[in-house]
């Protein structure tokens, strides 16, 4: 399996190093910076030039660089011939995504995203309580995710980062678009978006500095998602009512707690596994997508998956009112 490794930022040496780690050898890189990796040693193939890149025929392309050359990136990588693993927000307008589909069609190759959310062992817990009916009939949602901006990678300039500026795709909305496909991931289709920006913050950003987002969903469901650069301490939990109880969840501590409809005290507890390593998601991640490469089937999060997570965040964007670079 040949892999090109597009972008070798944070995410970009995560995953490399988590591919070889599960045995992949043949990897090459392409990237436009030539800082030394800090967490994984070895020599690799490197390319300047992603036409270059691509001639070799990578089987499996991992676009890791920034949101605004997401849809160039897998749209080539897609024409080249690769099954393609993309980075979130899978692109910044539904025009890219249109863009991508086309390729998708044309070159018969697929997408996965990487909302590795979903392969934490809480989250499949909490959406097998909801699916299996344990509060009932769900009627709302709400989840946030808060956490301070220049404390992401302090080896750098967050001012510089992709996160803050918005003519690279960055801004809550997309950047922390987990928790937009946290509740798609579990109610389903939405149908209408309404959104308030924030940029009361004292941080120097080109982007909303948070913003709360209000979702309905075709099951009648109603969801409410607040982001932001800004929190100190980082937040980050969801809640979820239904007819006959309610699930809390905080990521942090790992714990969901499971009410009945007249239970002071919950009456299940779940508790992460204490060996849960969060680098245990992103692995889970690319093991899932290998396997439906070699099963031919759709990954999951699929393309579609991804699409409907940049519906919800242009939607919000614009109705709060900020102009997308």
């Amino acid at each position: 399996m040949k892999i090109l490794i597009c972008g070798i930022g944070a995410i970009g040496e995560r995953h490399l190093g988590n591919l070889l780690a599960l045995g992949y050898d043949d990897i090459s890189l392409m990237r436009t910076t030539n800082n030394a990796l800090r967490t994984v040693e070895g020599e690799f193939k490197t390319y300047s030039d992603l036409g270059i890149a691509l001639a070799d025929r990578p089987d499996v392309v991992f676009v890791c660089n920034p949101t605004s050359l997401h849809v160039d990136t897998i749209v080539r990588a897609l024409d080249a011939g690769s099954q393609v693993f993309t980075e979130k927000p899978i692109a910044t307008s539904l025009d890219d995504c249109d863009a991508i589909q086309t390729a998708i069609t044309r070159s018969g190759k697929s997408v996965m995203v990487g909302y590795n959310m979903r392969f934490h062992p809480a989250l499949i817990n909490i959406k097998i309580w909801i699916d299996s009916g344990r509060i009932g009939a769900p009627i709302y949602a709400r989840t946030q995710w808060g956490e301070y901006l220049p404390g992401w990678h302090p080896w750098e300039d967050y001012r510089e980062g992709y996160a803050a500026r918005s003519d690279l795709g960055g801004g809550p909305a997309l950047t922390l678009s987990h928790e937009i496909d946290l509740l798609l991931w579990i109610f389903g289709k939405h149908t209408d978006v309404k959104a308030r920006s924030n940029t009361a913050s004292s941080l120097e950003l080109q982007t909303e500095h948070g913003i709360d987002i209000l979702l309905g969903f075709e099951s009648g469901v109603t969801g409410s998602i607040h982001l932001d650069y800004f929190q100190r301490p980082p937040a980050r939990s969801s809640e979820f009512i239904g007819e006959g109880g309610r699930i809390e969840f905080e990521y942090y501590s790992g714990v969901s707690k499971l009410y009945g409809p007249d239970s002071p005290e919950p009456i299940e507890v779940y508790e992460t596994p204490s060996d849960f390593d969060r680098n245990g998601m992103f692995i889970n991640e690319i093991k899932s997508f290998f396997a439906s490469i070699e099963a031919g089937e759709n990954p999951s999060p699929s393309f579609d998956d991804g699409t409907a997570v940049v519906d919800v965040a242009t939607k919000a964007l614009q109705d709060a009112g900020i102009q997308q670079a």
